[in-house]
C-alpha cells in the first residue's frame, strides 16, 4: 500500500493533482443541493414512538409550534394597558396575521380572545377583550380587567403584575419562525414605539441556531483555516508548503461534505460542526509530514521523502484509523444525526490521511528544486541551537528526574477528577445554547419571571380499551338496535364492516354516527373506523335538538343516532362531574409544586361559565354536579367566538382531554422532574375511570433524546475504547504496551471531565457527543511517541531511545498539539454555547494529551520495573 500510495505519488505529481482536482470539483456541485433541519426533535428517528405520538397528538387536537412574543413598558405606569400602547399592539397584531406561516384565526392576542361575562339569569355573554380600541385610561383599565378575569389568560397572555402582555403566533411550521419572528421585527421597528418586544419560544430559538449555525459554518471553518496556516508558515517558515497543507484540510472537507451532500443526508446541528472537526484534525499527518521533513531536509527531497515517510507511515496509519474508530464509534449512538455526524466526520479523516500519503508528496516533489533552498532545521538542531528542542529536553529531563512525584501526583489527579465526575449532571436545555445575553435567552428569561413560563408540555388523556371493550360495544350495540327501524340492518351491516378494524368503542361508535349523519344528508359515506373521534357533524346534531326531519327517511336515520348517542355517552368521560373533579384536582396540585407555574384544561373553561350563568357569583366557581349542568357549560360556548379553542383541550367526542401545563425552565432536569411528579400523583389519586395517558410537546421530547443520547454515548466511548485498545494490541503485539498507549488519553478525559463536574457544567449534547470522539483523537500523540520509542530501542538503551523520541518525532507532536488546540479556537468566538464547549473541551483535552504524553508516559517508561517488563525482548 505504501508503494501504490506514497511512492506513485512522487513518482506522478500531475496524476495526483488531476485526480483530486477533479473529484473535489466534481462534488462541489453537489452543495447547492443541502438540506438543512436544525430541529432538535429529529434527534429521534421518525419511527421512534414518543415522536409519533407528539405528531400525532398535535394532528388530533390540532395543536400547532408558537412564537411567544412578550410586551412591556416599564416606563409607564399602566404598563401596555395604556391607550397608545394598546393601538400600536393592535396595529401589530393586525399585521402578524398577514405575514405568510402565520394562522391568523389561533392567533392569541387582546382582540382575538372572548371575555366570559354574565348576561343576565342562565345566560352567558362572549364578547371580544379588545372590541374596539379604547380612547382613555379608563377604558384600556377595563381591558386589563376583563383578560385577568379570564381563567385562561391571567398569567399566560396578562403578566400577573397586569403590566406586560405575550401575544402567542401560532405558525403552520418550526422552521418558518426564525423569518417570521424577522418580518415581525421589522414592522415594530415601522411602529417605532416605546414598547419593548421579546421574542421567544422553543421553536423559535432552535430555528434561530439553525441561522446562526450557518453563519458559525461561515465564520469559524475560514478563520480556522487562517489560524491553521499562519501555525504552519511560523514553524516551517515556507509558504508553499503552508498552502498545500491549508489545500489538504480544504480538499478534505469539500469531498466529505460533497458525498454526505451527494447521499441525501440532511444537515443538522451535529453534522454542521463537521468541517470544523475535519480542518484542524486534517492537518495531523500533513503536519508530522512536514515537521520531520523540515528537521530531516538535506537537499534531496525525494530521499528525504521517502526516508520521512516511511518512517511515519505506520504511526499515521493507526493515528488516522484510531481518530477515525472515535468518529465512527458515534454510529452506536440512537440518535440518527449524531450516527450521520460521526460516519462522516470519520470518513472525513481517513479522506485527510490519503490525501497526506498522496497530495503532499506530489506537491513537494511538483515543486522547483530552488524553492527548498534554505529549507530546514537540520543545522540548528544539530548545534544544539533550537529553543523547541532546549524545551523538549528538559521536560524529558524533568520526567526523568521526578517521575516517581509525576507518577504520584498524576494518581491522586485522576482521584480528584473522578470525584468531579461524579458530580456532573446530565441536564440540557435548547435555550441555553445561546449565551445568556443572546436577545431570545435574555428574552425567556424575562418573560418567564413575569408570566407563568414559556416552555409547555401536554399531557394527553383518554379512556383506556383494549379488544373486549369493542366487542361488548358491539354486543350492547346489537341488542340496544329497534329490529323495527328499517334502516337496522343497514347500519348492523356498517358496524360489522368496521368493527375489526377498530380499537375503541369511542372510535367505533363515532364513526358509525358520523354515517348516520351523512346517510340522512344523503351524501356518500366516508366514515371508516380509522377515525380518532367523533367528527363536527356529530357535535351538529347534538345542537340542534330540536329539529324536525323532512322526510320518514331521516326520521329513521335519527332514531338510530340517538341510540348511538346514549350508547357512546358512558364512554364520553369529559361530561362526567367526577371526572372533571378528579382533573381539577390534579391541576390544583400541579400549581402546588416548585416546578409547575400554571395548568389548564376544560375544567377551568366549565367552572368560569358555570360562574358567569350563576350571575357571576363567586360560589359557583364549580364544576356542576351533573352531566346536564357540564353540558349546559359547553352549549354555552358554542356561542362564543373561540369555540375552536375547545377543540384544542378536548376532542370531539367528550372521550379524551389535553391538559397543557407551562413551566418556568426548559431544562431537561426540571422537566422531567416535574412529569414524573404528576405521575406519581396519577398513580397515587387513581381516577374515577381506567385512563391511559401519555405526555407531549416539544420540552418532553428533549428529555427522551437525552437519555437515548447518554446512553448511546457510554455505549459508543465503552465500544470505540475496546476497539481502539484491540488495534494498539496488533500494532504492538503486546498487551502492556498496548495499556500503555491508553494513559494520556485516559489522564486527558477523566480530567477534563472532572474539570467539567467541579465547575458545574452540565453534561449537555456537545459533551456527551466529545466523550466518545475524543478518545480516537487523543491517542495520536501516544501512538507517534511509542512507536518511535519502540523503534529507538532496537538500536539503544530504553533511555536512550527515550532521549532520541524527544528529538524529531517530539517536535512533531508538539507542533501538531499547537495547531489541533489554538485549530478550534475560533468555536469560542461563536455566540452559540454548543460551539463554544466544543472549543474548550477539544483545546482541553489536546492540551492535557500532550501534557500527558510529554511528562506521564516518559515518566512510566523511566521506571526501572517497566523497563524490564516493556524492553524484556529488545
Amino acid at each position: 500500500m505504501f508503494r501504490q500510495t506514497v511512492i506513485a505519488s512522487i513518482d506522478h505529481p500531475r496524476a495526483v493533482f488531476r485526480l483530486v482536482l477533479g473529484v473535489t470539483f466534481l462534488l462541489l456541485f453537489a452543495f447547492p443541493f443541502v438540506r438543512v433541519d436544525v430541529d432538535p426533535e429529529s434527534m429521534l428517528s421518525r419511527d421512534e414512538p414518543v415522536r409519533v405520538f407528539h405528531n400525532a397528538m398535535k394532528e388530533r387536537m390540532n395543536l400547532h409550534d408558537l412564537i411567544l412574543l412578550g410586551v412591556s413598558l416599564d416606563s409607564h405606569g399602566e404598563g401596555v394597558f395604556n391607550p397608545d400602547s394598546l393601538r400600536r399592539i393592535k396595529a401589530l397584531t393586525d399585521h402578524i396575521q398577514t405575514i405568510e406561516g402565520v394562522i391568523p384565526h389561533e392567533l392569541l392576542s387582546l382582540d382575538k380572545v372572548d371575555a366570559i361575562e354574565p348576561a343576565g339569569p342562565a345566560t352567558v355573554r362572549f364578547q371580544r377583550i379588545m372590541s374596539r380600541l379604547p380612547t382613555t385610561q379608563a377604558e384600556a383599565n377595563r381591558i386589563r380587567q376583563r383578560a385577568r378575569d379570564n381563567p385562561f389568560l391571567l398569567g399566560t397572555q396578562i403578566s400577573h403584575d397586569g403590566k406586560a402582555l405575550a401575544i402567542y403566533v401560532p405558525i403552520v411550521a418550526k422552521d418558518q419562525s426564525w423569518r417570521i419572528s424577522r418580518e415581525i421585527s421589522w414592522k415594530i421597528s415601522e411602529i417605532d414605539g416605546p414598547e419593548q418586544y421579546y421574542f421567544t419560544g422553543l421553536p423559535v430559538a432552535e430555528d434561530t441556531f439553525g441561522v446562526e449555525m450557518f453563519i458559525q459554518m461561515a465564520v469559524s471553518a475560514p478563520l480556522a483555516m487562517l489560524l491553521i496556516g499562519i501555525l504552519i508558515t511560523w514553524f516551517f517558515q515556507h509558504l508553499r508548503l503552508t498552502i498545500a497543507s491549508l489545500l489538504i484540510a480544504l480538499f478534505s472537507v469539500v469531498i466529505t461534505m460533497g458525498i454526505f451532500v451527494a447521499t441525501g443526508n440532511t444537515l443538522h446541528i451535529m453534522s454542521s460542526m463537521s468541517p470544523i472537526f475535519i480542518m484542524p484534525v486534517a492537518v495531523l499527518d500533513t503536519v508530522h509530514i512536514l515537521s520531520q521533513f523540515y528537521d530531516d531536509y538535506n537537499g534531496n527531497r525525494r530521499e528525504t521523502l521517502l526516508v520521512v515517510m516511511k518512517d511515519l507511515w505506520q504511526p499515521m496509519l493507526f493515528t488516522s484509523l484510531t481518530t477515525a474508530v472515535g468518529f465512527f464509534s458515534l454510529a452506536l449512538a440512537p440518535i440518527p444525526p449524531v450516527q450521520v455526524f460521526g460516519i462522516f466526520t470519520g470518513l472525513g479523516m481517513l479522506i485527510a490521511w490519503l490525501l497526506s500519503m498522496t497530495f503532499l508528496p506530489a506537491f513537494i516533489m511538483a515543486m522547483p528544486e530552488s524553492a527548498l533552498q534554505g529549507f530546514g532545521d537540520k543545522q540548528k538542531i544539530e548545534t544544539g541551537g533550537s529553543l523547541l528542542s532546549h524545551t523538549l529536553f528538559r521536560i524529558d529531563n524533568f520526567a526523568w528526574a521526578y517521575s516517581r512525584w509525576i507518577l504520584g501526583g498524576g494518581v491522586i489527579i485522576i482521584v480528584i477528577a473522578i470525584l468531579g465526575i461524579s458530580r456532573i449532571i446530565v441536564n440540557d436545555n435548547p435555550m441555553k445554547w445561546f449565551e445568556p445575553e443572546y436577545p431570545i435567552r435574555s428574552a425567556d428569561r424575562l418573560i418567564n419571571e413575569r408570566f407563568n413560563g414559556s416552555y409547555l408540555v401536554y399531557l394527553s388523556i383518554r379512556q383506556a380499551f383494549d379488544g373486549a371493550s369493542v366487542n361488548e360495544s358491539v354486543d350492547e350495540l346489537r341488542r340496544a338496535l329497534p329490529p323495527s327501524n328499517p334502516k337496522t340492518q343497514e347500519l348492523i351491516a356498517r358496524l360489522d364492516a368496521i368493527a375489526p378494524e377498530t380499537d375503541s368503542p369511542v372510535r367505533l361508535i363515532g364513526s358509525l354516527r358520523r354515517w348516520v349523519a351523512e346517510k340522512a344528508a344523503d351524501r356518500e359515506s366516508t366514515a371508516t373506523g380509522e377515525s380518532d373521534d367523533g367528527d363536527d357533524l356529530v357535535f351538529e346534531l347534538e345542537e340542534d335538538t330540536t329539529h324536525q326531519p323532512r322526510s320518514v327517511e331521516k326520521g329513521q336515520w335519527r332514531a338510530l343516532d340517538v341510540v348511538l348517542e346514549n350508547t357512546l355517552a358512558p364512554y364520553q368521560i369529559m361530561k362526567q362531574p367526577d371526572m372533571l373533579q378528579w382533573l381539577a384536582r390534579l391541576l390544583e396540585y400541579a400549581g402546588s409544586t416548585d416546578l409547575i407555574d400554571s395548568g389548564h384544561t376544560v375544567t377551568n373553561l366549565v367552572r368560569k361559565i358555570n360562574k358567569e350563568l350563576h350571575e357571576g357569583r363567586i360560589e359557583h366557581y364549580t364544576i356542576p354536579d351533573s352531566t346536564e349542568g357540564i353540558m349546559e357549560t359547553y352549549v354555552s360556548f358554542q356561542s362564543s367566538h373561540d369555540l375552536h379553542r375547545l377543540w384544542h383541550i378536548i376532542t370531539h367526542d367528550y372521550a379524551a382531554t389535553t391538559l397543557l401545563f407551562q413551566l418556568k425552565s426548559g431544562d431537561n432536569l426540571y422537566v422531567d422532574k416535574a412529569t414524573k411528579e404528576l405521575d406519581a400523583w396519577i398513580s397515587a389519586n387513581p381516577p374515577p375511570y381506567a385512563l391511559e395517558s401519555g405526555w407531549f410537546g416539544l420540552s418532553y421530547i428533549n428529555i427522551v433524546w437525552q437519555q437515548k443520547m447518554v446512553e448511546g454515548m457510554l455505549g459508543a466511548l465503552a465500544g470505540s475504547g475496546v476497539v481502539v485498545f484491540l488495534m494498539m494490541l496488533f500494532l504492538y503485539r503486546s498487551f502492556w504496551w498496548g495499556i500503555l498507549s491508553l494513559v494520556p488519553l485516559t489522564v486527558a478525559i477523566i480530567s477534563i471531565y472532572g474539570i467539567v463536574g467541579f465547575i458545574g457544567k452540565d453534561y449537555d449534547m456537545p459533551i456527551a457527543v466529545l466523550s466518545a470522539l475524543t478518545l480516537g483523537l487523543s491517542i495520536d500523540f501516544a501512538i507517534h511517541f511509542m512507536t518511535h520509542v519502540r523503534l529507538y530501542a532496537r538500536e539503544y538503551t530504553p533511555y536512550e531511545a527515550i532521549k532520541r523520541v524527544f528529538g524529531d518525532p517530539a517536535r512533531g507532536i508538539w507542533r501538531n498539539a499547537v495547531i489541533v488546540s489554538l485549530g478550534f479556537t475560533p468555536l469560542l468566538l461563536a455566540p452559540l454555547v454548543p460551539y463554544k464547549t466544543v472549543g474548550y473541551l477539544m483545546i482541553g483535552i489536546m492540551v492535557a494529551s500532550a501534557m500527558a504524553t510529554f511528562v506521564v508516559l516518559p515518566a512510566i517508561l523511566h521506571t526501572s520495573y517497566l523497563q524490564r517488563t516493556l524492553f524484556s525482548n529488545r
